[in-house]
């Protein structure tokens, strides 16, 4: 049984853009668990199943790239004085979504 990510405000950072992008993570990461499930409790998981966890998968990539991305130049143009360490979370967590991917 899969335990499933809630938003919650008090992660906003108050950039309603970096904000919105982060609750569409926490959606990517909701519906691969919830696919993921059916392989754990043993159900047969459908060829539409399998279909939309590979694009699931894919699209979380693709967008933690494009997120990573534009928050990090953000973070640089506002100065941010933790970004070499917030630099290397990303990087964990891309190498994670990608190893995961490979899975």
């Amino acid at each position: 049984m899969s335990i499933k990510l809630e938003w919650d405000d008090r992660y906003n950072i108050g950039n309603s853009d970096i904000d919105a992008h982060h609750r569409k993570l926490f959606s990517f990461m909701n519906i691969i668990e919830s696919l993921l499930d059916k392989y754990s409790e043993n159900q047969d998981p459908t060829d539409e199943d399998s279909e939309l966890l590979t694009k699931t998968i894919e699209e979380l990539c693709d967008y933690t790239d494009y997120h990573f991305g534009l928050e990090e130049k953000l973070m640089k143009e506002h100065s941010y004085n933790k970004l070499p360490e917030h630099i290397e979370l990303h990087k964990k967590f891309r190498d994670d979504v990608y190893a995961f991917q490979g899975e």
